[in-house]
């Protein structure tokens, strides 16, 4: 009788499973970080377009006016489908400069940003450039949290 020996063996097609499956799991960690990462950079790209528009509005001279939340409705956008919370307000130690805060919003997609995943941040001083990381990703029940003071005098980021 003769034997046919084509096709694999159970062992081979389980061999095979195996390495896919860690493969699987290495690209799932990594796309992972990799969208933890581009959050927080699209954070820190809307505190920077805010912080501009801090500095044209006090070029301009209307931004002595702003006595609310939503002076800069016309510069940025404060409910950008929700997915974080921006304030802006003069600074509490009666200088001209101005505090521009972003928090992520429970929920949303900027919840699961890490800023310490992102290339410049620096744990120590907790900023990345002049940018300061309040909370750098999410712990528990608080957020993602960025901060940045535009100088009242000269009108850029300290």
């Amino acid at each position: 009788m003769k034997k046919n020996n084509k096709g694999f063996t159970l062992i081979e097609l389980l061999a095979v499973i195996v390495v896919l499956a860690i493969i699987m799991v290495i690209a799932t960690q990594q796309i992972n970080k990799t969208i933890s990462r581009t959050r927080a950079k699209s954070m820190i790209s809307s505190i920077e377009m805010a912080a501009k528009g801090v500095k044209t509005k006090m070029a301009d001279g209307s931004m002595a006016a702003c006595n609310d939340n939503t002076c800069l409705k016309d510069v940025i956008d404060y409910d950008a489908d929700e997915e974080y919370k921006i304030t802006v307000e003069q600074s509490s130690d009666g200088s001209d400069d101005w505090v521009i805060t972003l928090t992520a919003v429970k929920g949303s997609e900027f919840e699961s940003a890490d800023f310490g995943e992102v290339t410049g941040y620096d744990d120590t001083t907790k900023k990345v450039g002049k940018i300061e990381v309040v909370q750098p990703k999410k712990d528990g029940n608080k957020l993602p949290e960025i901060k940045c003071t535009v100088s009242g005098e000269t009108g850029s980021i300290k």
